[in-house]
């Protein structure tokens, strides 16, 4: 059985949510959500979606898509590096309307990066 709990309480803290927030957003009950941080509930795969989607995670949904389980997603989710790479990677985005063009010229400007940051995140998964 795989855990979520400590991934869930842990992407909600960095949310700055309470528990009862993130459970009006998700239509449940404060204990449900209690239930779910301590593994005593099952996650379904729409719950799941929407807790990361709320605590705007959606980079945790992207790794569970690719089947990369809960207990190693803790053990890089959370890292200063790996949070200011995504926050650049977010900004990016987020400057407003880009082309294809733009994208292309971004990743061609951060290929090596990318390539030594999945290295990166390959070994630190293989780590157990």
């Amino acid at each position: 059985m795989l855990h979520f709990g400590s991934l869930l309480k842990k992407t909600r803290i960095e949310a700055n949510l309470t528990q009862e927030e993130i459970a009006e957003q998700l239509f449940c009950s404060r204990s449900v959500v209690s239930k779910l941080e301590s593994d005593s509930l099952s996650l379904s795969t729409t719950r799941a979606i929407g807790w990361f989607d709320k605590a705007n995670r959606r980079d945790i949904i992207f790794a569970f898509a690719n089947g990369i389980n809960p207990e190693d997603i803790v053990k890089f989710a959370f890292k200063k590096d790996y949070l200011d790479k995504m926050n650049e990677i977010s900004q990016f985005k987020s400057n407003g309307s880009f082309t294809v063009e733009d994208l292309e010229q971004f990743i061609v400007a951060k290929s090596d990066e990318l390539r030594q940051w999945r290295k990166y995140l390959l070994d630190l998964i293989s780590v157990r």
